[in-house]
């Protein structure tokens, strides 16, 4: 089945924010990763729909603006969204850090299945604590480290200037 694309139309069935050939072109200029070469165009097409599918659902009620659409299969394109230096960013654009954010998701997907949507697993679960009063004294063991999130740095940083800020509160 192929890949059907948003091109800022709003459509009903999108999947992917990118198409494989724009894929292929951000990677072809950051060094062609191996396995991002190494792949099958439809094995693209598939950890494309999971880095979208990632994206949307990581950063569901944090996108700047409000859909243009409540029939779009997808969190984009937006209105009323301005960008943190108060750009108005078009309501039929899908913006290029997002393209961008969603071919280094894909790769990461490629290069690790299932990376991007982990099983719950028994990392970063509390193993046991230790409180003590008197000069206070606080200990907190987790099994096999502290969180079980994986941080995709590059990633997310992206994504800066279309999420809302951290702490952000708009008021009506």
């Amino acid at each position: 089945m192929a890949l059907v694309v948003e091109d800022g139309t709003g459509k009903t069935a999108s999947e992917s924010y990118i198409s494989v050939a724009s894929a292929n072109t951000y990677h072809d200029a950051h060094g062609c990763p191996a396995a991002w070469k190494e792949a099958r165009d439809n094995e693209k097409e598939i950890a494309l729909r999971i880095a979208t599918q990632y994206l949307d659902s990581f950063y569901h009620g944090s996108w700047i603006g409000l859909k243009a659409s409540e029939l779009q299969a997808l969190a984009w394109p937006r209105i009323a969204a301005y960008t943190v230096d108060g750009y108005l960013i078009s309501g039929t654009v899908i913006p290029v850090a997002l393209k961008n954010a969603v071919a280094v998701a894909a790769l990461k997907e490629l290069e690790s299945s299932g990376s991007l949507s982990p099983d719950i697993s028994d990392i970063g679960l509390i193993e046991s604590t230790e409180i003590e009063v008197g000069s206070v004294r606080e200990k907190i063991v987790y099994s096999g480290g502290k969180t079980g999130l994986k941080k995709f740095t590059l990633l997310h940083s992206f994504l800066r200037g279309i999420v809302q800020p951290v702490g952000f509160v708009e008021r009506g």
